[in-house]
């Protein structure tokens, strides 16, 4: 529930969640600790994969002093994903996350959370293969799409469209995927 939380509702809440569960199963006993073990391990994993131009100071993503990525390492981790876990692309496409209460409601809520998409492009272009949504003062307005679009009359390439810095992202979008759509039809 967590991830997908984080993935479509873009929940930080819930990735700091997932980031002290896992740096606590890594052996950190504080909040701290954890955050530290989990941005350690997100760096080094990062570099196994290409990105060897982002630093990350948390799970969220929010603006921090070392806290960075580029368009490039981005593309690396996209096509990442979709090699290796392309489930959680799969996730992002989902329209609303909905998380069921626990069964002692221990917690005090009783119905439902629901929480819709960050992804408004979702429901306008139902091609769309997964894509994630950001924004912080530092990096205004970013989104991540996968779009497929035709090679030839057989086969389909995934386009990755990264928006980074805009003060319009979904609009951005559209353009993007219009002229996709244009260029290969």
């Amino acid at each position: 529930d967590a991830l997908r939380l984080a993935l479509v509702g873009s929940a930080n809440d819930a990735a700091s969640a997932l980031a002290e569960a896992l740096g606590r199963q890594w052996g950190a006993s504080t909040f701290e600790d954890a955050m530290m073990l989990f941005s350690q391990r997100a760096a080094k994993k990062a570099r196994e994969i290409g990105m060897v131009d982002s630093r990350f100071e948390n799970p969220t993503g929010l603006d921090a002093s070392n806290h960075i990525t580029t368009a490039h390492d981005l593309f690396g981790l996209a096509e990442y994903i979709w090699e290796y876990h392309p489930a959680l692309w799969e996730i992002t496409l989902h329209r609303e996350v909905i998380v069921d209460p626990p069964s002692d409601s221990e917690y005090g809520f009783e119905t439902p959370i629901r929480m819709p998409s960050t992804n408004i492009l979702l429901d306008e272009f139902p091609a769309l293969l997964g894509g994630k949504t950001g924004w912080t003062d530092e990096a205004g307005e970013t989104l991540i799409l996968l779009y497929p679009v035709r090679k030839d009359l057989v086969s389909l390439n995934i386009a990755v469209i990264i928006i980074l810095g805009s003060q319009e992202r979904f609009e951005d979008g559209r353009e993007i995927i219009r002229w996709l759509e244009e260029a290969f039809p």
